[in-house]
């Protein structure tokens, strides 16, 4: 006798049932090893911080007191759900309390300081995301970190750069020398992707103008076009009462695998666009949970109380006999 002797009619009609085997199969892909249930591009996002502990006393705890960390979480890892954050302008010293900078759901900032004051640059990168510092990569004299990410043993070679306005000509020239030997040793390696965002401060309104207003002139646009990188943002990052200027920049080897490249308004108090993009390679990421995050280090506790105070707790016992009523009541309140 056969199987489907046993099992009968009912189980035949069942098995036939094309809905049903299409039930089945998302089951075994939800519960197969190699294949996740939330795959998605690499997410990425840059803004200039000027001071990300601007006003943080660091003999409190952190989560006891605002800083632009709060934003940070509000707008790129809650609502955007970026998987890499990279930050200029950091204002960081090397002896900063590593807990000051924690940010859920993300590994330790990997940090390049610089010994005087402003400047610095830092990456947050989540935990499920394999990423090794290269630090071999690197110059002392040029901003710029470089970190290799490994999202589905996909290797993305991914630089995070800040050059300081008002250099002098052969500071520039010494900045272009150095981006350029340590690009083409990073493009040597052949990496999957290539990305470097950053604020280079080479002003200009469009990427392709003559950019009469950067004192790199037309310096840094030739050694991307030689470098054969493409620059991807092409509208104004800074705005100001005098003006507006390109500022912030994501510069590729891989134009034809980026999407979704645009900017977003500023955070907190900053003058800065948010520029950002997806890399078209598939990042394993646990599904995501929306969250209500509470701002209670913000909140106006002076004016909550007194709404308490007003509030008409007395109307509801004399309206309202059943307890559920009365909560209800109160919930409205």
């Amino acid at each position: 006798m056969s199987l489907m002797y046993y099992l009968g009619p009912l189980t035949l009609l069942i098995l036939n049932n094309l809905q049903f085997r299409y039930f089945i199969l998302l089951i075994l892909l939800a519960i197969c090893n190699d294949v996740h249930p939330n795959p998605g591009p690499l997410k990425f996002c840059h803004l200039n911080a000027r001071s990300i502990l601007a006003g943080v006393d660091l003999e409190k705890h952190i989560d006891d007191q605002y800083s632009l960390l709060d934003d940070i979480y509000e707008t790129l890892v809650y609502t955007n759900d970026f998987d890499v954050i990279a930050i200029s302008e950091t204002w960081l010293k090397d002896n900063t309390r590593e807990d000051a900078l924690d940010l859920a759901g993300y590994q330790q900032p990997i940090c390049k300081n610089r010994a005087s004051r402003g400047g610095g640059v830092m990456l947050y990168v989540k935990e499920e995301i394999g990423a090794i510092h290269r630090t071999d990569l690197e110059s002392n004299d040029t901003e710029l970190l470089w970190v290799e990410l490994r999202p589905n043993n996909k290797k993305v070679m991914f630089g995070t750069g800040y050059r300081p306005p008002g250099m002098t000509a052969l500071q520039v020239d010494s900045f272009i020398e150095s981006f350029s030997q340590q690009t083409e040793t990073v493009m040597n390696e052949n990496p999957d992707a290539l990305i470097i965002v950053g604020d280079f401060n080479d002003r200009c309104i469009h990427w392709d103008d003559r950019h009469e207003s950067s004192e790199m002139g037309l310096k840094f646009y030739n050694l991307l076009n030689d470098l054969n990188l493409f620059q991807l943002i092409d509208e104004p990052t800074r705005y100001t009462d005098t003006g507006a200027s390109l500022l912030d920049l994501i510069i590729t080897d891989s134009p034809g695998f980026m999407d979704n490249i645009g900017t977003m308004p500023p955070i907190g108090d900053l003058d800065h666009e948010i520029v950002y993009g997806y890399l078209q390679i598939k990042v394993t990421r646990p599904a995501s949970v929306r969250r209500t995050v509470w701002h209670f280090n913000r909140a106006d506790f002076g004016e909550l109380n007194q709404e308490f105070l007003n509030a008409p707790w007395n109307a509801g016992l004399m309206i309202y006999d059943n307890i559920n009523d009365l909560l209800g009541y109160y919930y409205m309140v």
